[in-house]
């Protein structure tokens, strides 16, 4: 979101003066975006290896079905709660207006451990998906965790990527909107052509098995 400047529209408040609100810079398509950008992601890109590993293909597909079932309902919350409180904050607003500030408080630095934690796996993975189109890029071996190496050169590409993103959400929503359009305009492209290709020339005996066995 943009920063209330001297040009932003004014909003009467309860005193009855004039207060700035913010520029309204997203569109339908541009929240769709951003939406499909928080939840879908990288994530699963990085992680399907281990999830077929564990638990095979039908297995994988029923926790993603499971999950997907969780998260329909966390979805239908939100949409009941936005329109009783159509303000910014999102889950501290709604913390606030159910508990008081204490809870929000509280709500409020979860989130933001949450967010810096993901903001460190999803930057790291930048590096992880690249390395998978471009093995030459696994230079500079740093440490393991849970037998995954980290290297130095994942840790430069995620540092440069998460700087110049910092850079451009500071300039403002709109070029970041832009930014995240064509990202997951991409993203669908890609996925569809993923999809075609599967179908047209896979084979259902690689399937097997389709649960994982942990004998």
């Amino acid at each position: 979101m943009t920063h209330p400047t001297q040009n932003a529209p004014c909003r009467t408040d309860a005193s009855g003066g004039d207060r700035p609100t913010l520029n309204k810079t997203l569109g339908s398509f541009g929240f769709f975006a951003l939406a499909f950008g928080a939840m879908i992601g990288v994530g699963w890109v990085t992680a399907m290896g281990s999830w077929l590993e564990k638990a095979g293909p039908l297995g994988a597909i029923l926790a993603f079905l499971a999950g997907g079932a969780v998260m329909l309902c966390i979805g239908f919350c939100y949409a009941e709660a936005t329109p009783m409180l159509p303000v910014a904050g999102g889950e501290v607003a709604y913390a606030y207006k159910a508990f008081g500030t204490a809870k929000s408080f509280l709500v409020g630095w979860c989130l933001a451990f949450g967010y810096i934690t993901i903001s460190g796996f999803e930057a790291i993975s930048i590096g992880k998906v690249l390395s998978f189109m471009l093995p030459g890029i696994d230079r500079w071996p740093l440490y393991q965790v849970a037998g995954d190496t980290v290297y130095g050169s994942h840790l430069l590409l995620a540092l440069l990527c998460t700087g110049w993103i910092t850079c451009l959400h500071y300039r403002g929503a709109k070029q970041a909107a832009a930014f995240q359009n064509s990202l997951t305009i991409t993203f669908v492209l890609v996925t569809v052509v993923f999809i075609v290709a599967g179908f047209a020339t896979g084979e259902v005996a690689n399937l097997k098995p389709l649960f994982a066995s942990h004998e």
